[in-house]
């Protein structure tokens, strides 16, 4: 951000050709008003660009503010962007900024992992292989058994 309002403040531009070009190219999308960087954007207003030190603080207002609603990152940087503010690395600090919050943390969706497809299981030869489980608590039976164990031969079954 320095070095973009630095070349549109003093026009000064780094030696190497090719990173001056580029330098051009990211400094177009960005303006000064009133000594000011704010950053154009196609279909909405100009958001002003915001240093490192006040990120957390807008981050801070809008995720647990008035309106608040702890939204997750990318709806986070969405708000942001539409309360007119940005910085370069908006969308990773949004995303760090949420992990830390404990509310989202404890209200979230779980992550499931999606359902695997089933492998059998060959055994070669009969009584290679058993799977065994456990049944229960039952109603309570003769000796007051409540369990019952299920063994299975994969070569037979």
């Amino acid at each position: 951000m320095d070095r973009i309002l630095e070349y549109l403040k003093n026009g000064i531009q780094p030696d190497n050709r090719q990173e001056a070009q580029k330098l051009k190219l990211v400094c177009a999308k960005y303006t000064l008003v009133d000594g000011e960087l704010y950053r154009r954007s196609y279909a909405k207003p100009l958001t002003k660009c915001l240093r490192p030190e006040e990120a957390p603080k807008v981050m801070e207002a809008v995720h647990r503010g008035e309106c608040g609603t702890h939204a997750r990152g990318r709806s986070l940087v969405m708000r942001i962007l539409r309360q007119g503010f940005f910085w370069p690395n908006i969308h990773k600090d949004a995303q760090v900024f949420v992990e830390k919050c404990s509310q989202c943390q404890y209200y979230a969706d779980m992550q499931r992992q999606p359902a695997g497809y089933f492998k059998p299981i060959n055994s070669s030869w009969p009584f290679a292989i058993w799977g065994l489980d456990f049944l229960g608590p039952m109603p309570t039976a003769m000796k007051n058994y409540k369990w019952i164990l299920v063994a299975v031969d994969y070569f037979t079954k």
